[in-house]
């Protein structure tokens, strides 16, 4: 049994949206999600928005403390801000140096915490719980890039 998404599914689900809030707001929804995700770094403020709803979620997901969040060597936290900044450059296209900033670290921190994040996510059975909070991050990330109200 194949359990892989494929546009047959992406179909359905385009179709229960449009079903539920039309098809001129399922199109600004999607104009909306387009434009955040490729012009985030221009609006330094929405930019600041975006990470700090990031760190949140992913720090309530973690189950994390937050006045450790940025600084702990504990391997959840690290797991933690391996994921922000995966998620930050994948769908925000923020660089290496920015996210750095935000996490008072250096680019080559996010850049090798970003690989090991991606090596971690090609092994789904050895990093299940990883995954499944990755996963989960990443789902309410997306929802609130694509919030036709942000």
């Amino acid at each position: 049994m194949n359990n892989q998404p494929n546009y047959r599914d992406l179909q359905e689900k385009i179709d229960q949206i449009i079903g539920k809030i039309g098809l001129e707001k399922m199109l600004k929804l999607l104009d909306n999600f387009i434009n955040n995700t490729t012009t985030i770094s221009q609006h330094g403020g929405k930019e600041k928005l975006i990470v700090e709803y990031l760190k949140q979620i992913t720090i309530t997901v973690f189950d994390l403390d937050e006045s450790q969040f940025l600084g702990s060597k504990v391997l959840e936290y690290k797991e933690a801000r391996m994921v922000a900044y995966t998620l930050l450059r994948n769908h925000c296209n923020i660089s290496h140096a920015k996210i750095g900033v935000y996490f008072n670290t250096t680019k080559y921190s996010v850049l090798y915490f970003r690989a090991k994040c991606e090596d971690m996510l090609s092994i789904p059975q050895f990093h299940r719980s990883f995954i499944i909070k990755y996963n989960e991050i990443e789902e309410n990330f997306i929802q609130f890039l694509g919030n036709p109200h942000f």
